[in-house]
């Protein structure tokens, strides 16, 4: 009879988006992670990690996330390109 070694599996968090608006990622996220943003600040669950993410609006009209964490259980943020659409004739 052979000896297996169990290995216990490691907590994971996977957020997955595709678009560029910052301040839905920090919205959508904070709903994932049932937790409130406030003044932009979302302050992660302690279960996932130590810290905050906060949206920021430059004057020149880019948007930031900063993060200032560190992770509980591994994190996965993955980014997906949206789809190329189609334009309508003329445009």
């Amino acid at each position: 009879m052979a000896n297996y070694v169990q290995i216990k599996p490691l907590p994971l968090f996977q957020f997955d988006f595709s678009y560029t608006d910052y301040e839905l990622l920090q919205n959508d996220l904070a709903q994932r992670l049932n937790a409130r943003v406030i003044n932009h600040r979302l302050v992660f669950p302690e279960a996932i990690a130590t810290g905050s993410l906060t949206f920021v609006r430059l004057p020149n009209g880019i948007n930031v996330n900063v993060a200032t964490s560190k992770g509980s259980v591994d994190n996965i943020f993955a980014v997906y390109q949206r789809p190329a659409t189609k334009s309508a004739p003329g445009q």
